[in-house]
């Protein structure tokens, strides 16, 4: 996609998309050790990582992939890959 393409996909998607992703991703009451005892154990962190991870994968990029990891801690940790490709979808 070339800049003003890129521009115009995010824009159509800023209201409807964006933004009621994010408001879903912060009523999850995800919070800190410092905050929250259970952080490691209440499974909010999971919850928050799928939500983040549904919404991505709804995106339905060409090539994607994601693989989890874990921290010694257990924090789990999302990567994602775009495998190269032509074209676009």
């Amino acid at each position: 996609m070339d800049k003003d393409k890129t521009q115009e996909y995010i824009k159509g998607r800023w209201e409807d998309w964006y933004i009621p992703g994010l408001g879903d991703f912060v009523r999850v009451p995800n919070l800190t050790p410092m905050v929250d005892e259970d952080y490691l154990t209440n499974g909010l962190v999971e919850k928050a990582a799928k939500l983040v991870d549904d919404y991505i994968m709804k995106l339905d990029i060409k090539g994607l992939s994601s693989q989890t990891f874990r921290t010694a801690e257990g924090l789990p940790l999302l990567v994602y890959v775009v495998e190269p490709s032509e074209g676009i979808t």
